[in-house]
């Protein structure tokens, strides 16, 4: 049964496990259970979340927790939210994202604006919406790659994986000083 949290606000992050080739390469990756995170917002049809699963797209709350493993998922939220996250601020977030619908996932992790993975389009979001740096980037070669995304990787840089490339992924967020876990049901 879905558990609703009560107390969403525009701008909390939902982390979840979702369950796919690639969340498997997160989550040893990473070693962390969260492989996918988004942005709640507010429209007059209800709760909805700014992601980058397929594309960049938004998608219903009620959606999106039904599409992670057993509907668990954790929420967090900027720190000072009522002093940060005016109407203004909200709105500047949202014309962010919104300039990046429709683009494709990016499944190779480069820091570009062609393609978007989650994590790397709820931080340009906060950074460029905001001017919070959720936290540092990492590089490609800081994390111990699982072999399938390895070879995934040389295949499509032709054996020159690029190491130094920056990289966000669901965990550093979910470790930033900036938020403040306000629910869990896992």
């Amino acid at each position: 049964m879905l558990e609703l949290f009560e107390d969403f606000r525009e701008g909390d992050v939902i982390f979840q496990t979702t369950n796919s080739r690639q969340a498997e390469a997160i989550r040893l990756t990473t070693k962390s259970l969260y492989t996918h995170i988004g942005i709640v917002y507010e429209s007059e049809e209800g709760l909805y979340v700014y992601e980058s699963n397929r594309s960049v797209r938004t998608r219903s709350l009620r959606a999106v927790i039904e599409s992670g493993i057993d509907q668990k998922y954790v929420v967090k939220r900027l720190i000072e939210c009522d002093r940060l996250l005016t109407d203004k601020a909200i709105a500047n977030m949202k014309k962010v994202g919104d300039q990046y619908l429709g683009r494709l996932y990016d499944s190779f992790f480069e820091w570009s604006d062609e393609r978007f993975y989650c994590s790397e389009l709820v931080w340009k979001i906060f950074d460029e919406g905001l001017g919070i740096k959720l936290c540092e980037l990492k590089e490609l070669r800081d994390y111990d790659l699982d072999q399938t995304l390895i070879n995934r990787l040389k295949d499509k840089f032709n054996e020159n994986i690029p190491w130094q490339e920056e990289v966000v992924t669901p965990i550093d967020i979910f470790n930033s000083k900036y938020l403040v876990e306000v629910f869990s049901n896992e």
